[in-house]
């Protein structure tokens, strides 16, 4: 998402539009999100202070019983920036603060708009709470049916059973 600093005409705007971010979930897999992205730029004295809200949703396998699941990530960012004076010609980018040259009006938000939803992709995503998973035996998912897999015994426990 690309701003256009010069063009914002009111001490406050909001600017929303829709990015495709690629990223790499938990397991591995690949995805193309595509997330609406709104953001909020108040100007002070040529110093914008930019807060956004990204949000999106995409597929991928349950940790439990690998069935595909729907996940939701939302996040949020914020960002100053600042512009150099004349003769100050070289971009100065902090995680969170940015100061432009002088004559610069464009400003990407795309790094920080991947960032924010990646960190907030779930380390595992289950395709409900009561998620059976996996028999570790047969392999049959226990969320659809039932196997005839005797349950595990630890026999160090026994002496205990039989108090």
């Amino acid at each position: 998402m690309m701003l256009d600093l010069a063009k914002l005409t009111f001490d406050s705007e909001t600017i929303s539009g829709v990015e495709v971010v690629k990223l790499r979930d938990s397991v591995g897999a690949e995805h193309e999100v595509e997330c609406d992205v709104r953001v909020l730029v108040r100007n002070v004295a040529e110093t914008f202070r930019i807060n956004g809200d990204v949000r999106g949703r995409f597929s991928t396998a349950c940790h439990k019983c690998l069935d595909p699941t729907d996940v939701v990530v939302e996040s949020s960012f914020e960002l100053v920036v600042q512009r150099l004076g004349r003769g100050l010609d070289e971009e100065v980018v902090d995680e969170d603060f940015i100061s432009l040259p002088f004559g610069k009006n464009e400003l990407s938000l795309d790094r920080q708009i991947c960032e924010s939803i990646i960190v907030s992709i779930p380390i595992q995503s289950y395709c409900r709470d009561s998620c059976e998973g996996l028999c570790t035996r047969c392999g049959t998912n226990l969320n659809k049916n039932t196997c005839e897999c005797a349950a595990e015994t630890d026999r160090r426990w026994d002496a205990l059973r039989n108090l």
